[in-house]
């Protein structure tokens, strides 16, 4: 009888181990400041953190992100946040050109290896209304 309990017990053990370990990374995304103005410079914040299924966890990942930004009248723009003291925040700065709509995307999770518009994207997006500078 003991030798059964511990064996279901272990065998729990495992399984709740093993769903964990097929953990995904995702990212949040956020601006600062929340609206920013045509030709000034915004920080763009990226934060990894693994899905579990006890919850999400920051994570301290080394990994070579990318970002990009989508504006308005097609204008594409791809660069690199790199991490700040706080080892679970990326940033970028980032100056938005022309006001309007944009988006930006972690350009690391798309179907494939093309970053223009018409591939299949499957991250998270963090939509930029930039206003016009009226200095």
């Amino acid at each position: 009888m003991t030798r059964a309990i511990l064996a279901t017990a272990a065998a729990t053990a495992l399984l709740g181990f093993v769903a964990d370990a097929r953990a995904a990374m995702d990212t949040l995304l956020s601006i600062s400041p929340a609206r920013p103005q045509a030709g000034t410079r915004a920080t763009i914040f990226l934060r990894p953190y693994w899905t579990l299924t006890t919850g999400d966890v920051p994570a301290d990942v080394r990994y070579p992100f990318r970002l990009q930004a989508l504006g308005p009248g097609g204008r594409d723009r791809t660069f690199r946040p790199t991490k700040t003291q706080d080892p679970y925040v990326w940033s970028a700065p980032f100056v938005f050109p022309v006001a309007g709509r944009w988006e930006i995307r972690v350009a690391n999770y798309y179907s494939g290896v093309c970053l223009r518009r018409g591939c299949e994207y499957r991250g998270r997006r963090l939509v930029v209304r930039v206003t016009a500078n009226d200095a």
